[in-house]
């Protein structure tokens, strides 16, 4: 249900699960450019530094990923191939911690 003030659009996807094509009525918040800060949805990175969350190694210099959104106006979400410390999820890295793979 829609809540008062809140702001949705209306979105046309090039693809559903289900194969058709049809428009979904969503929230502001429920879908992210396919470009940002410099970064593309599905785009290749890789680190430009060692990646930790204090004393834990969380991906190395080097370590390679897809980019799969913004996270905020300074930070990018990122699924790295591998991590040093065996977890599977997401990294949201400063813009300055990953480049581009050319």
């Amino acid at each position: 249900p829609v809540q008062t003030g809140e702001q949705r659009l209306d979105v046309r996807f090039e693809q559903f699960e289900e194969g058709r094509k049809a428009a979904v009525f969503v929230k502001v918040d429920e879908v992210h450019p396919r470009r940002f800060m410099g970064f593309e949805v599905a785009q290749r990175v890789r680190a430009t530094r060692d990646l930790r969350g204090g004393e834990v190694l969380f991906v190395k210099q080097g370590t390679t990923g897809t980019v799969v959104g913004a996270y905020s106006d300074t930070r990018v979400t990122v699924r790295f191939d591998s991590r040093e410390d065996g977890s599977m999820a997401n990294i949201n890295a400063m813009l300055d911690e990953v480049e581009t793979l050319d």
